[in-house]
């Protein structure tokens, strides 16, 4: 139990310390001190986890009523037998007393901040009726706490969090939707950083071997995530959302949010999934494809060759013959045509080939991504559209350029005119020039975009006649 608060712990100990100073502003900075005061044998946290652990159990039987600590006692003391009970109540005491934390909160009417407190603290609470000083539950702050600290940092599971996105525009909760998507990053974010951490340390190779044995599974959640934003994208376009959303909006028009923040939202998330896929993918390539040498190990196959070509000298010889010799004595001398079969598997342990992508079926056709559907749909229109002069960003979406069958796909559009190598006309066959603060176009619905302007042109080189196809 306690292991599970560690990663938890540590992450709130700093906020209390921040909390806890009394520094005042313009102060000489102190340095900081990274001892904490105490036993420093975590004793005293291990029996609060253990404390914890066991109202939460009982909470299950009792549904949520009160728990005697006795088992408990009788449980710890056995293992601890220098424990005594005013040390249990200690802890009880602790845990139970409320302390006060002050916060500044944002008051939306009045646009500042004011200084709030909140005592809403205590992790459990005492039963001190009739003298029953030993009956104790949780709270519901504790029951938070225990959820908190029991959160599975298993990606295998993130997939279920994504299926969410389509809940929360089923139920309406659009406001709900980026939030989501911010929790769902950081969590591919925190995977893909783990990844990469594994491939740049040494001595993780328990990682590796978890990461070898359930990388079928681990690709099979990528994927499961991308299909699940993959719906949540193709719901939101429908007509039965874009109602609801207006009239969710009409209420709500304070929330400052619209459907272009959520889709890019939801496109953001989209692409974070589709990196940390290739990441993964590249990361298993590398541990399956790359021949690690134990150390202490002896390559006799590379010696064997080392000496076709450079004979060893005699004190060698006459050791080697001593030690290894053979059947006859013409078989200990031999010529580079006895080693051609060394060298061909030399030759190809060192051929480059293209790497695999693992989890995937080689006979199964890929899909087209986003990108590669809407270059298809208005590459031709895009460049004939060049060949008679620059077209700025505004101008193509006049031109209709920001949509597919009636969904907007303003992601891909811009994702053009920042990278044009998209339309296959080379890295110097197009020039991009910004416009700075002319850009005010209208996308769709409610949603506008202003800013800065592109300008996308066709560059004609000398001797050379524009023909793109």
């Amino acid at each position: 139990m306690t292991e599970d608060w560690i990663s938890y712990l540590s992450a709130a100990f700093r906020f209390v310390d921040l909390h806890d100073s009394a520094r005042s502003f313009g102060v000489t900075p102190t340095t900081l001190k990274e001892e904490r005061t105490g036993r420093r044998d975590g004793v005293w946290l291990h029996l609060a986890c253990h404390l914890l652990s066991y109202l939460d159990e009982c909470d299950l039987e009792t549904n949520e009523g009160w728990n005697s600590i006795g088992p408990f006692v009788k449980n710890i003391r056995g293992r601890y037998r220098h424990l005594k009970d005013d040390d249990i109540q200690l802890i009880i005491s602790y845990l139970s007393t409320p302390t006060e934390i002050y916060f500044l909160k944002d008051e939306s009417a009045e646009r500042q901040l004011r200084v709030a407190s909140t005592k809403d603290t205590a992790l459990i609470e005492r039963r001190s009726a009739r003298g029953q000083t030993d009956l104790c539950r949780l709270t519901q702050r504790g029951r938070l706490a225990i959820t908190l600290a029991k959160v599975s940092h298993n990606w295998l599971y993130t997939h279920h969090d994504a299926d969410k996105l389509m809940t929360a525009l089923q139920y309406g909760e659009f406001h709900d939707i980026p939030r989501q998507c911010a929790s769902l990053g950081q969590s591919i974010r925190a995977f893909a950083h783990e990844i990469t951490r594994t491939m740049e340390q040494p001595g993780k190779n328990d990682v590796i071997v978890h990461f070898l044995d359930r990388g079928n599974q681990y690709l099979d959640s990528i994927r499961k995530v991308q299909t699940a934003v993959q719906n949540a994208r193709e719901y939101l376009g429908t007509v039965d959302v874009r109602e609801r959303f207006n009239q969710w909006l009409d209420q709500n028009e304070d929330m400052g949010l619209d459907l272009g923040v959520i889709r890019r939202t939801l496109d953001e998330l989209m692409q974070t999934v589709e990196r940390l896929s290739r990441r993964f993918s590249a990361f298993l390539h590398q541990v399956t494809g790359t021949q690690r040498e134990v150390v202490g190990a002896i390559p006799f196959e590379k010696v064997a060759l080392a000496f076709v070509f450079q004979a060893p000298s005699f004190p060698l010889m006459d050791m080697l013959a001593g030690k290894l010799w053979a059947w006859l004595p013409q078989m200990c001398f031999s010529a580079p045509e006895d080693m051609q079969g060394i060298l061909r598997a030399e030759i190809d342990r060192h051929q480059i080939s293209q790497p695999k992508v693992f989890g995937e079926d080689t006979n199964t056709i890929r899909k087209r991504t986003v990108m590669e559907l809407f270059v298809h749909e208005h590459r031709e229109a895009m460049l004939t559209a060049l060949k008679a002069g620059p077209v700025r960003l505004s101008t193509a979406f006049t031109m209709g350029w920001a949509k597919i069958a009636g969904q907007c796909h303003l992601t891909e559009l811009v994702g053009i005119y920042s990278a044009p190598s998209w339309l296959g006309c080379g890295s110097d066959a197009i020039q991009l020039t910004l416009k700075p603060g002319s850009l005010d176009a209208h996308v769709e619905g409610r949603t506008w975009l202003a800013g800065d302007d592109i300008e996308m042109r066709l560059v004609q080189k000398q001797g050379e006649s524009n023909g793109l196809k």
